[in-house]
């Protein structure tokens, strides 16, 4: 059985660019989104567990294309993907509100 603080929600195909040490280093699709964290559907994410990224959430509204910027850990990797945890923080919560929406 799973515990979570926050319920995931299936992402749609909208491609999330990941930056580590201010370089865009990988970029995927995202599987589930949560308030907490994200899982992105990439067998080989390039940085060490414990690492803190941005993420860079593309997000196209037919012509419109809107990106959101998140910062987060790497917390989990396994053969599907990686999941990452969205740094706690009053304004990011307000952010993630808002992408979650948007989703």
């Amino acid at each position: 059985m799973e515990r979570r603080l926050h319920p995931r929600k299936r992402a749609p195909k909208n491609q999330v660019h990941v930056f580590y040490k201010d370089r865009r280093i990988h970029r995927c699709p995202a599987r589930d989104i949560s308030m907490g964290g994200v899982f992105l559907a990439s067998p080989v994410i390039p940085v060490p567990l414990g690492a803190k990224v941005q993420l860079v959430f593309v997000l196209s509204q037919g012509t419109l294309i809107k990106t959101h910027r998140k910062a987060a850990i790497l917390t989990r990797i396994d053969d599907n993907g990686a999941g990452f945890g969205f740094l706690a923080g009053r304004r990011r919560s307000r952010e993630t509100v808002s992408l979650k929406a948007e989703w």
